[in-house]
């Protein structure tokens, strides 16, 4: 919201690619508008693409060639972390680094915190802590990431306006469970049950808590609950990490899951 709108955000950030000093660039080759500006980039390099570092359902591979990393040896979830992985790779080419052996260079990564975070496992149940996710297009990357599981996603936040119909109509092609947490929950249940999510899987909670609460008789084992709630935390909290912080600690000690009805599949 500080940039004004969605246009202005990305013309500044584009920007940087003609300051002084940038001898090269790195751009994800997926991206319609980062492909249109490479006429005028620098020394551009790209990747998630066939001509550079790609992420695959094999893994990641180079230039069409067998995956240097298969995907079951990856230290992070999603094909969002594979095309990071892509773009670090690509980055050390444009600088003249060779790559290091993989997949023996990732031993030892750790995401960091808030960041897809698994916080609890119970019941068969993970309790994912995506709280950097800031907007929609996260949480669609969040939930792209646990494709295997049934979800109950718990989201909202400050309100800055923000476009939620991608994102309600993958929640509602997904059966997913939905539960709205202030001030921009309603909003979302309300594009979800547009979208024809039903009206038994779309919830709002007054907090937290309570969203927490719901969420622990809802979520049948094998279920992944996950916090990515598509907006920012300043409504509620001093910032992502304190909102959150406050969902692991709700989760402490080991949880005990009601006798409420689960919903299945």
């Amino acid at each position: 919201d500080w940039h004004g709108s969605d246009a202005a955000y990305r013309a500044d950030k584009l920007r940087i690619l003609g300051l002084p000093g940038v001898r090269s660039s790195v751009l994800n080759a997926r991206d319609t508008v980062l492909a249109a500006a490479a006429r005028t980039a620098p020394d551009p390099a790209f990747y998630g693409g066939p001509d550079g570092w790609d992420a695959t359902p094999e893994g990641i591979s180079y230039r069409g060639g067998p995956p240097a990393v298969r995907t079951g040896e990856l230290p992070l979830r999603g094909e969002h972390n594979a095309l990071n992985l892509c773009a670090a790779l690509a980055a050390l080419g444009a600088a003249g680094v060779a790559a290091p052996p993989l997949p023996a260079g990732l031993a030892g990564f750790a995401g960091l915190p808030h960041r897809l975070e698994v916080v609890a496992d119970a019941d068969g149940v993970v309790w994912v802590d995506d709280s950097i996710s800031t907007t929609p297009e996260s949480t669609l990357a969040a939930l792209a990431s646990f494709a295997d599981r049934d979800v109950v996603l718990l989201a909202g936040g400050h309100d800055r306006g923000q476009d939620y119909a991608a994102l309600a109509r993958e929640l509602a092609a997904r059966r997913a469970v939905v539960i709205g947490l202030p001030a921009t929950g309603g909003r979302l249940v309300e594009a979800a049950r547009a979208a024809g999510l039903a009206g038994d899987r779309t919830l709002e909670a007054v907090d937290l808590p309570a969203a927490v609460a719901l969420a622990r008789g809802l979520a049948g084992s094998g279920a992944a609950v996950l916090l990515s709630p598509a907006a920012p935390s300043y409504n509620a909290y001093r910032n992502f990490e304190d909102r959150g912080d406050h969902f692991r600690a709700l989760l402490q000690p080991a949880l005990r899951l009601g006798d409420a009805d689960r919903l299945g599949p």
